[in-house]
C-alpha cells in the first residue's frame, strides 16, 4: 500500500515546502499495528508550494476497519493531525486457490486413513467364518445337549 501526504509551510508571506525527515505515518485497529516514517519525494517542479511524503507500506494479514494516522506536532508549527478510516477485507473466497500445494501430504493422509477406515469395514461386513470351524463348533454344540446329566448320588 502506498501512503502519500503533501506538506507546506507558510513563511515570509508565501507557502514553501515543509522539510523534514521525522513525519510518521500509523495503521491503528485498536493498537498502532504500524509506525514508519515516510520519506520525502523529490520535488521536480521547483515552484511547487508543498513537499510530498510518501511511504510504501505493507498491512498485516488481518482485515477490519482501519485508521490511517499522521500526527505531526512541533514546537513553532502547528498540529498535522491527519486521520483516514479505511476498510481492508480478504479476498472473495474464489480470490485464493482451494488447495495449497503445501498441504498435499496432509491431503494424502486423510484420503488413506479414509480408504482404510472403508477396507477395515469392508474386511469386517463380508468376512465369513470357514466352513469346517463352523462345523465342528456346531457339531460340539449338538454334541454337549445330547449328554445327559449325571444324576446326584443319594445316600
Amino acid at each position: 500500500m502506498v501512503y502519500e501526504i503533501d506538506l507546506s509551510v507558510y513563511n515570509d508571506d508565501k507557502w514553501h515546502p515543509y522539510v523534514a525527515d521525522d513525519v510518521q505515518f500509523e495503521a491503528i485497529m485498536l493498537d498502532p499495528y504500524i509506525r514508519a516514517t515516510l520519506n520525502r519525494t523529490q520535488v521536480s517542479n521547483s515552484a511547487s508550494n508543498f513537499a510530498t511524503y510518501r511511504g510504501d507500506i505493507k498491512l498485516p494479514d488481518r482485515y477490519g476497519t482501519f485508521t490511517f494516522r499522521v500526527n505531526y506536532k512541533r514546537t513553532g508549527y502547528s498540529n498535522v493531525d491527519v486521520q483516514d478510516t479505511v476498510a481492508i477485507w480478504p479476498l472473495r473466497h474464489d480470490g485464493y486457490p482451494r488447495f495449497l500445494t503445501a498441504a498435499y501430504p496432509y491431503y494424502t493422509g486423510s484420503l488413506v486413513m479414509v480408504l482404510g477406515f472403508l477396507a477395515l469395514c469392508a474386511v469386517w461386513l463380508w468376512n465369513a467364518e470357514p466352513a469346517s470351524e463352523s462345523k465342528k463348533t456346531q457339531k460340539t454344540r449338538d454334541d454337549e445337549k445330547k449328554k445327559p446329566k449325571p444324576k446326584p448320588k443319594s445316600k
